[in-house]
């Protein structure tokens, strides 16, 4: 068979059957580019309304699209497809440039808004985050304006660099049981932070490897014989001028990883390092020189930092799972296979089949963009009602809202990842798809700032509270005012469709609202079950814990749902747009009671045959936005750099593009394997087995 290597770049060798018959065809590779072409003028919408509604307006979405384009023009901080043959110290080396490139041109801190919007561009873990995105706000919104006017120029230039040291080796998500020490010492004014045994070290904090030389310390704060519970602290770790460990400090890297090879997560022991008392942070919290605690405002003020990292993270859930799909879509678009009864070649996304894989998620991408910005619009209104009035009315609110959001978003947008990956077959096993980098890259996010069945199990908690409170006659916020309906749902009311079409927009409003009405209601109930039969403790542990969850999900899911719903309805004017967002918002809402419909089936607000019309209806819509799909995900305009991929470029070229990238960054196509060849393999030949 002759080699599809020696055709020029413009030409692909295809293989065809004509009534069983081999014949080999060429083909200009322009063909692929004007199927993606001609696919795009089918979405008849105002594209860029598109792109600023994705972005948050006009403004944002110029802003983003020009970091995109100047991080995947410039020399250093574009991605090159050879990284992914480097090995980790490569990579950290590589991390370490690009991150003195986008100091250089952005500033590290003053750039940190414009870097974290187009944070998908990365192909590894962000260089400097945890110094920028966690130490800093730490100092901002627990220190005094006092402690922050001394730190943050320190940090602005890159002289202090800083890791958040949390988490140690035998605790993570609960915090109240953290063994590092501060102790105070009234007669030299100072804290002593101890690591008082192994279990206790600090293990993962980001940055804490190789690179920082300060960490905000989360320890029990200690005076006299009383603990008064975990506080921040500022402390020193490493020398600024040799970048050595400084006496007292073990400090290493603690290896490579699932993912995120460049980013040196450490290891950290006190031994008895003293600081000074103005070092605690103690904007909400502060001990005198004679050792006295106080404390004023909310005790979950370090909530509210946690809440603008978890809404980053939300944000970042829609872009690496639109970067997928941006990649998936296209290459079902230019890949064809089996032919119809024409003899044509069908294109994947045409088949049902594929629809049924990446429609729903391309809608449940859309809709975790509108939930993304509404947490956003709530953290930012939060932050500056505490900040302004010390009003924490509604910090309880905001944090069940993101709890939830952060467990439910990263995970759908790991496991649409993945489906994106399977869907493009082989060539999407391929790390020069792009997959494997978009699925490594984030999949961290499931895990790091809250355990997802921690997170959600606290948005759980609170939507019992709240449901509490309605049965005492007491107000509930905006994001659980459908469960003032209970009352109604559990009695009389029903779903009223009775054919496929009639599940429109409000319909499943309401489906998706009386869902989440009534597990939240069934959470309740089993909680109370499992309290009096075994106590609060073990009946939360062991009783109600999956109906808590199943409740938190249902929330999300109509959160979600409803803040697309009126952003669509509030923000968009182009009639055709709105229509195709309409019907992709009503997508989301019925794929999403059709896997989880537990809900309204018991409750009897949908009868069995109504699922089936239910079913019907998904797939009227799959036909309705097949049309749009590449249009729709093309809204957020990644980069073919950004995208890291050679099979879901902007000009349809997979296969040109495979062959090129193969050749070009493949290693194992230049080394001269001779010598081992002989030594291995050739030399198999003449061995005998000795057993």
């Amino acid at each position: 068979m002759t080699s599809l290597m020696q055709y020029s770049r413009e030409q692909i060798y295809l293989y065809s059957r004509t009534n069983l018959k081999k014949e080999f065809v060429f083909c200009q590779i322009e063909k692929m580019s004007d199927v993606l072409n001609e696919e795009r003028k089918k979405a008849n919408f105002n594209h860029q309304e598109l792109t600023n509604f994705l972005y948050n307006g006009e403004e944002n979405a110029k802003r983003v699209l020009n970091t995109f384009k100047i991080l995947s023009e410039d020399p250093i901080l574009r991605n090159d497809p050879a990284d992914f043959e480097k090995g980790r110290i490569e990579l950290i080396k590589s991390q370490a440039l690009k991150a003195k490139r986008a100091h250089e041109l952005f500033g590290l801190v003053d750039g940190s808004e414009k870097l974290i919007e187009a944070i998908s561009h990365f192909g590894e873990a962000f260089p400097m985050a945890v110094s920028i995105y966690m130490f800093l706000p730490y100092i901002q919104y627990l220190g005094t304006d006092k402690q922050y006017e001394k730190w943050f120029p320190r940090i602005r230039n890159m002289e202090v660099i800083g890791t958040y040291a949390q988490t140690e080796l035998a605790h993570g998500s609960d915090v109240r049981s953290l063994e590092t020490t501060a102790t105070y010492d009234p007669k030299t004014d100072e804290f002593i932070i101890n690591t008082p045994h192994q279990l206790a070290m600090k293990w993962w904090p980001g940055e804490l490897g190789l690179h920082a030389n300060h960490c905000i310390c989360m320890a029990q704060l200690i005076i006299g014989d009383k603990n008064y519970g975990v506080h921040g602290f500022i402390v020193q770790i490493r020398d600024l001028e040799t970048n050595k460990p400084l006496p007292g400090i073990k400090i290493g890297d603690i290896g490579p990883k699932f993912a995120w090879q460049a980013k040196d997560n450490g290891y950290l022991i006190f031994d008895n390092i003293r600081i000074p008392r103005e070092n605690m942070l103690m904007r909400y919290s502060k001990v005198n020189k004679h050792g006295q605690y106080s404390r004023r405002g909310n005790e979950k003020i370090g909530y509210a930092i946690m809440m603008k990292i978890r809404y980053w993270i939300c944000h970042g859930s829609y872009q690496y799972l639109a970067q997928a799909l941006t990649i998936a879509i296209r290459f079902s678009l230019v890949r064809t296979q089996f032919h119809d009864d024409d003899g044509n070649e069908r294109k994947l996304l045409d088949y049902q089949t594929q629809q049924d894989k990446l429609l729903p998620l391309l809608a449940q991408a859309f809709a975790m963009n509108s939930g993304a910005h509404r947490t956003t619009e709530m953290t930012t209104e939060n932050i500056r009602l505490i900040q302004e009035k010390e009003d924490f009315s509604m910090l309880a609110d905001v944090h069940a809202t993101l709890s939830g959001v952060k467990a439910f978003y990263t995970q759908q947008a790991l496991d649409g990842i993945g489906t994106c990956r399977l869907a493009c077959g082989g060539h999407g096993f391929s790390s020069y798809s792009g997959f494997t980098s978009i699925y490594l890259t984030f999949s961290p996010n499931c895990t790091y700032e809250g355990d997802n069945t921690v997170m959600a199990l606290q948005t759980a908690r609170y939507l019992v509270k709240c449901l509490d409170k309605l049965r005492k006659g007491k107000e509930v916020q905006e994001t659980v005012d459908y469960l003032r309906n209970l009352k109604e749902i559990l009695s009389i009311k029903r779903c009223d469709a009775r054919k496929a079409d009639d599940f429109d927009i409000e319909t499943v409003l309401d489906l998706v609202k009386s869902n989440a009405a009534y597990m939240v209601y069934v959470a309740g109930s089993s909680l109370m079950k499992g309290v009096k039969s075994l106590g609060f403790k073990d009946g939360w542990d062991k009783k109600a814990g999956l109906s808590l969850i199943e409740a938190a999900r249902a929330h999300i899911i109509q959160f979600t749902f409803r803040a697309f719903l009126t952003r669509i309805n509030s923000e968009v004017q182009c009639p055709k747009l709105k229509q195709v967002l309409l019907n992709l918002c009503c997508l989301y809402g019925v794929d999403q009671i059709l896997k989880y419909p537990q809900g309204v089936i018991e409750s009897s607000y949908l009868e069995g045959k109504q699922l089936t019309m239910l079913r019907e209806r998904r797939e009227q819509l799959y036909e309705l936005i097949r049309p749009y799909a590449l249009g729709l995900i093309e809204g957020f305009r990644y980069t073919d750099n950004s995208l890291k991929t050679a099979i879901g470029t902007y000009d349809g070229k997979a296969y040109e593009n495979l062959i090129e990238w193969v050749n070009k960054y493949n290693s194992v196509n230049t080394y001269d394997w001779k010598q081992d060849w002989e030594e291995n393999v050739k030399a198999l030949r003449t061995m005998k087995p000795k057993l």
